[in-house]
C-alpha cells in the first residue's frame, strides 16, 4: 500500500507495531491512517484507543486481514 500511495504522489509512512505507530503520530501530524486490527506488539484498538484518549484529530480506516 506504501508503495501505491508514493506512486501516485502521496507521502506515507509503514510502522510494523502499536510502540512505532505512537510513536510516529507524537513526531508528526497525519492525516489519515489506515489501521490494521492485529499488530506486532499490540492489537490496533490499542492503538485506536490511545488516538481518542490522547484526541489525535485525524481519519481512520480499520483493516483486518
Amino acid at each position: 500500500i506504501q508503495l501505491l500511495l508514493n506512486s501516485i504522489g502521496l507521502q506515507s509512512l509503514a510502522v510494523h507495531s502499536v510502540a512505532d505507530a505512537k510513536q510516529a503520530l507524537l513526531e508528526k501530524k497525519y492525516a489519515l491512517i489506515l489501521l490494521d486490527l492485529s499488530m506486532p506488539g499490540g492489537e490496533g484498538t490499542e492503538l485506536l484507543q490511545h488516538i481518542n484518549d490522547k484526541k489525535i484529530e485525524l481519519k481512520v480506516i480499520v483493516v483486518s486481514g
